[in-house]
């Protein structure tokens, strides 16, 4: 398993050669530096809004940002952690500071088997050079407290990382919980094609996590269209796909394998 994985995240990162270059970096957003929770691999959201061009690194004018989605499962660095789930969040910042929230609230959930998420997080975010930037922040994780046995608890995470304003936009991120013990690296690539209003968007995003007695891979892609209604909003439609060597792909208490696929459907607004 874990040499198809890593064939697989291989693949994927060399795979976007072929469609030329000016892709967006993914790793910085509208409204600052991206936060990696709220990355669109994880929440299916539009990536279309992570440029580098229109950092605010430099800019003291306080920046806004509100998302909302709506997804068929919620993915996150390997695990599915819950069905289907609206999402949403908001986001300010201004220079290269920012903070924000983001919540996951399951809509689907008979067994009562996952959990709703609250993140809450800040960080600050500048340029190594005219094409290296660098972000650095805390993330605080916060969960309701049902009565399951793999419940997941409140916990506190620290990440650093690098994007690269080049072909294919590529990222390296490290992030390590201070609660699990948890030790993640993270790199992903991008292109982005527009057309008038319309942004297609690829993207690939592959990982490594380690903690107390255990270490996985994984690996995601994701396809999207992005309508832009204007520069203050826009409309997304995405589909993405999974694969882990964690067994954790839960639907209810039944589990479904080591891969998925899902949808999501996301809006944005920024002043």
């Amino acid at each position: 398993m874990r040499r198809i994985i890593l064939s697989a995240i291989t693949l994927s990162l060399f795979a976007g050669s072929a469609f030329g270059s000016g892709a967006p970096g993914k790793l910085r957003k509208d409204a600052g530096p991206v936060h990696p929770q709220s990355m669109a691999a994880s929440y299916g959201a539009s990536s279309s809004d992570y440029s580098p061009a229109s950092s605010p690194f430099g800019d003291r004018e306080f920046n806004f940002k509100a998302t909302a989605s709506f997804t068929s499962e919620y993915v996150f660095r390997g695990q599915q952690r819950a069905k289907h789930s609206a999402q949403g969040g908001v986001e300010v910042s201004t220079g290269g500071l920012y903070a924000g929230a983001w919540a996951i609230l399951p809509t689907e959930d008979a067994f009562n088997a996952y959990q709703t998420e609250i993140d809450v997080y800040g960080g600050y975010g500048f340029d190594l050079t005219d094409r290296v930037y660098a972000d650095v922040g805390v993330t605080g994780y916060l969960y309701n407290s049902p009565q399951l046995l793999f419940a997941k608890k409140d916990s506190v995470e620290a990440y650093f990382g690098l994007a690269f304003d080049t072909f294919l936009k590529p990222s390296l991120y490290g992030f390590y919980d201070f609660e699990t013990k948890d030790k993640t690296v993270e790199t992903s690539l991008e292109y982005s094609l527009p057309i008038g209003r319309t942004d297609f968007l690829l993207g690939a995003t592959g990982g490594y996590t380690s903690g107390r007695g255990y270490d996985y891979l994984y690996l995601q892609t994701d396809a999207e269209i992005v309508y832009n209604f204007n520069r203050q909003a826009s409309i997304g439609v995405g589909g993405h796909w999974a694969i882990s060597e964690d067994h954790q792909f839960l639907n209810g208490l039944s589990f479904t394998g080591n891969d998925s696929t899902w949808y999501g459907i996301t809006l944005k607004a920024r002043n």
